[in-house]
Order: C-alpha cells, then structure tokens, then sequence
C-alpha cells in the first residue's frame, strides 16, 4: 500500500537571499545589522553532523552512531566589497572603519580580540524584495567568520569577497535554537 503524501507548492522557496550582519547579542536579542548589498552569487547553507560509530565484530555496518558535534557552515559571496565589508569580514571593530563608501578606510588589525556576529539571511523573492508568502529567514545568533576566499583582481571581474562563516553554539537564550532559527511565512 503507497503512503499517503501531503505536498504544496506553498512549501518551496525561491529567489536569492539577502544578507544582514550586526554585532553578535545576548540572550538572542534583535541585533543591528545591516545590509551586507548585492551577492554575487548563491549564499550555501551547510549544517554538518559528526557521529561516533560503535562497530563490532560480528557485523560489516555500524550497529549504533550518535551525535558528537554539529554545527553550520555558511559561505557569502559579497559583491559590495568595500574597505567596511573587508573588516567585518576579517573580524575586526567598527573603530577600525572610517568614512562613506566609496570614500572609506579600513584598518585590520592582525591584533584584534575577538568578535562575534549576528547573521540574518533572507529570501528575497521575486524583484521587490518584499514577498507575501514564500518567505524564509535564517537568524544565526552567534557566528565568527572563519576566512575569506582568494580575492581576483582582474580586468574582466568584479572584485567578491567570498566569506565562509561558522554557527556556533549559542546558550545565552532560551530556546532549543541553540545553533540557529528557521522561519517560514
């Protein structure tokens, strides 16, 4: 006998996402970010899980694995690569920034303690950027970013930043998203 299946269009997303960071908040308290500008091409979403395998001698497979660390793996690929983006991107301090784009300075400071970000992704449907249904918002609370891709400086290429980021463990709220929140309209 076939299982019954329960399928809706309304379930599929579509569309690039937007890209918001900010200072990382306690207690999962709403940040202020900003808009991160035009991505260059899809933002990659990876959680990973990692097991530990009980094998025995009797069997060829693995007879249990459970959990032994998860966690999120999140690449953007900035096209508004400017002196800002260049320091939040290698984790350095608002003060480390001077200026408006385009007319901006960036210092990075090999030296710099440590800091952590807030990041939000969101679906942008369609051209308008505002989408009625189909919406989907990731909030990662408390994130570092872990490197940046070689950056091409060429004549027939847009200079991207290419960041990968890493969820980390967030306890300082309530709640069973300790590592991030999905939220479908």
């Amino acid at each position: 006998m076939a299982t019954a299946r329960t399928v809706t269009n309304a379930k599929v997303v579509r569309g690039p996402a937007a890209v918001f960071v900010g200072p990382w908040v306690t207690a999962k308290g709403a940040g202020t970010l900003v808009d991160m500008g035009y991505i260059a091409g899809p933002v990659t979403i990876q959680p990973k899980v990692e097991f530990h395998r009980m094998d025995v001698q009797e069997h060829l497979a693995p007879i249990k694995a459970w959990p032994t660390a998860r966690g999120v793996e999140i690449k953007i690929p900035m096209a508004e690569a400017d002196a800002d983006k260049m320091r939040l991107s290698t984790m350095n301090p608002a003060a480390n920034f001077t200026g408006t784009p385009p007319a901006s300075v960036g210092l990075i400071d090999a030296d710099a303690d440590e800091m952590y970000l807030q990041i939000k992704l969101e679906s942008v449907k369609g051209t308008t950027g505002t989408p009625s249904t189909g919406f989907r918002a990731w909030t990662f609370w408390r994130s570092i970013i872990t490197g940046i891709e070689a950056i091409p400086l060429k004549k027939d290429g847009a200079q991207v930043y290419i960041v990968t980021v890493e969820a980390l463990y967030e306890d300082s709220g309530s709640g069973a998203d300790t590592l991030f929140k999905q939220v479908d309209t």
